[in-house]
């Protein structure tokens, strides 16, 4: 086989390996991309509603904390959200009908301050699931990348193992010409 013929099928190799290692890549980078806007679009909201609600509260605009409300039934995402936010509907109803009614107050806050941390505890949660989904990819591209690499290097070593080396060569070709 001629050399440039080797050097050819030495370079497709590696090319054909750049090309798999991009393409693992560019899959990894999907999934971990599409994964961390799930963490925090729908979690973030819910407690963006829970912020907006409590100050609301802390003003006594019923209207705004109704409002804040009402978009947060829309928008239940984790178990135990939906009992949590009808609660927190409860005691805003009865603390519209009473507004000097501290139970009534004490409990919506509380109700509100658990619908955040069932959100936080999520995003932490959902978080996690996207290291370990980097930790994954991490291990395939390193594990692919280390075959690629010994597969080649193991061919360059065979090859270089099939060839006479120069000096082997040179004696061979000496004693040809001194039985001619």
């Amino acid at each position: 086989m001629k050399i440039k013929r080797k050097l050819s099928l030495g370079l497709l190799f590696l090319f054909g390996v750049i090309i798999l290692l991009i393409t693992l890549a560019v899959f990894y980078v999907t999934k971990l991309s599409k994964v961390s806007e799930e963490v925090l679009k729908d979690n973030d909201i819910s407690i963006e509603y829970v912020d907006r609600m409590l100050l609301a509260l802390d003003h006594s605009k019923a209207d705004e904390l109704d409002e804040a409300l009402s978009l947060q039934e829309k928008n239940i995402t984790e178990p135990g959200e939906a009992e949590l936010t009808l609660q927190a509907r409860t005691y805003f109803e009865e603390w519209k009908k009473q507004p000097k009614d501290s139970s009534a107050l004490s409990l919506l806050r509380d109700r509100l301050r658990q619908i955040a941390i069932v959100n936080r505890a999520a995003i932490s949660r959902k978080n996690e699931a996207v290291q370990n989904a980097a930790d994954e990819a991490k291990i395939w591209l390193g594990v692919i990348g280390t075959i690629c690499f010994i597969v080649y290097h193991h061919h360059q070593l065979s090859r270089l193992h099939r060839q006479p080396d120069f000096e082997t060569h040179r004696k061979y070709q000496a004693d040809c010409e001194k039985e001619l």
